[in-house]
């Protein structure tokens, strides 16, 4: 076990070592306040936040992407009033498009079944919620969850810069997510159960499936990124789903957001996924 990890890790190093983060500022007051409260954050240490258990720390950073996708959820169903189709284009609203990672960790800090673990005695829920956030930042450098979190909560820095993934960008990220958990069906329980606490691998046809729908195209296998990224490291492994080819599924949405910050994802991607087999929505 613990010689896979280490290599799941080497390799999500090598993918994503040099890598910049182009938005560095946001256009989003509030957001932008976060950004700043975020820089902030002391280290871990004497008189400073507490080191959260890792467990804990993927837990809130996976509750916090559902907290996003079930506000999605309920917003598309007030719009299409229950019948339709609506894509990911469409997706409008005051709360849904102004909604941040920052909007979506307050809410999960407040979930019945994240509060009082997250919550320590005598801390008010700022403070938790900076000692999450001083967490996820100390387990960054081994931790391919907590790195891409930290993408988007602004907790990385490059050469002095404070590094920011926008919020556009972390929608179109839990879009992804969303997309994962419709394809994988019965087995994102077993697979969910995992990701909270670590690494999930999830089956190479459900990677084809989501790409399908991302890049709109029948032919996912022919995608560059597959070609180049994904195929080489799918490895034989067990999932949710059973036995056979797998991917770590963190490495899989990160290569996804890159290629969404170089313009080439999503291209059209659909609210109800279809599979690359069945060649339709369901």
């Amino acid at each position: 076990v613990r010689a896979a990890e280490a290599s799941r890790l080497r390799t999500y190093d090598c993918k994503f070592k040099g890598r910049k983060d182009a938005a560095a500022q946001c256009n989003d007051a509030s957001v932008q306040t976060w950004v700043e409260r975020v820089s902030r954050l002391p280290v871990l240490g004497v008189g400073a936040p507490t080191l959260m258990d890792r467990h804990l720390v993927n837990r809130v950073i996976v509750e916090v992407y559902l907290r996003r996708i079930d506000l999605v959820a309920k917003d598309l169903e007030k719009m299409r009033g229950g019948a339709g189709v609506v894509s990911a284009g469409d997706r409008s609203g005051g709360a849904v498009t102004h909604d941040s990672i920052f909007d979506c960790i307050m809410r999960a800090a407040l979930e019945a079944t994240i509060a009082p673990q997250l919550k320590m005695a005598g801390v008010t829920l700022d403070d938790s919620v900076n000692n999450f956030l001083s967490s996820t930042r100390h387990y960054a450098t081994d931790d391919p969850k907590a790195a891409m979190f930290c993408r988007f909560a602004s907790l990385l820095s490059m050469g002095g810069t404070q590094q920011h993934l926008n919020t556009p960008a972390f929608h179109t990220f839990a879009n992804f997510v969303d997309c994962a958990k419709r394809l994988l069906g019965a087995s994102w329980k077993l697979t969910l159960q995992d990701w909270c606490v670590g690494a999930a691998s999830v089956p190479q046809q459900v990677l084809l499936d989501v790409m399908a729908n991302v890049y709109n195209t029948n032919q996912p296998d022919k995608v560059p990124m597959y070609v180049d990224v994904i195929l080489p490291a799918v490895v034989s492994g067990k999932s949710g789903a059973g036995p056979g080819p797998t991917l770590d599924f963190d490495f899989f949405l990160a290569s996804l957001v890159d290629d969404y910050g170089r313009g080439l994802a999503p291209v059209n991607p659909l609210e109800r996924p279809r599979r690359v087999d069945a060649g339709a929505g369901g």
